[in-house]
């Protein structure tokens, strides 16, 4: 069964908006020196093909997950979606990529609505407040990620919960932030 291994949203032309670990994402950021920085090179790849060109979706194995990256209403806002099990290769990783992608529409679209009808500052260049991101994640904790977690029987397996390393709440949030703009840029 698949887990939200990691959550990570950012403008298509700019900064970072929101990041949360909910498996063991973070431990394995604390316990690989690299492997933070080796991730967000490989999404500054991957995301760079939104801006070049038009594209809904992608997908890429990293660290033991598989990453799908959405281009989320407008192509102004890229959700990064990491699940936990990752595929060997072959006919049976397109198959699993493929039920994956059915799977996760209902958690886009989600994600498209909550952002339209309560953060519609995700998609211009506004500066957000981490008043404003605490309060993006109580909303999506409350009506995406509650309702995932109940049809697929997932959880917040994060060991760190609402003091992920990735997440606003930690110190690292601002250093993120400039790893993550600085490899943008």
């Amino acid at each position: 069964m698949d887990q939200i291994a990691y959550l990570l949203l950012f403008r298509r032309q700019g900064s970072m908006l929101y990041s949360r670990c909910f498996g063991d994402f973070c431990q394995q950021v604390t316990q690989n020196e690299g492997f933070l920085n080796e991730f967000l090179m490989m999404v500054t790849k991957f995301s760079q093909m939104f801006v070049d060109e038009v594209v809904e979706v992608k997908n890429v194995s990293f660290g033991g997950k598989i990453f799908f990256f959405y281009c989320l209403e407008n192509c102004d806002v890229i959700a990064v979606i990491g699940l936990t099990q990752d595929c060997s290769g072959g006919k049976e990783e397109e198959i699993a990529v493929s039920s994956r992608l059915a799977m996760l529409s209902d958690l886009v679209r989600a994600l498209n609505t909550l952002i339209n009808e309560s953060f519609p500052e995700f998609r211009t260049m506004e500066e957000i407040s981490e008043e404003k991101i605490i309060q993006f994640e109580k909303k999506l904790f409350q009506f995406v990620l509650d309702a995932w977690y109940h049809r697929h029987g997932d959880e917040d397996s994060c060991p760190f919960k609402d003091r992920c390393l990735m997440s606003v709440h930690s110190p690292m949030w601002k250093e993120l932030q400039k790893i993550f703009e600085g490899g943008r840029s």
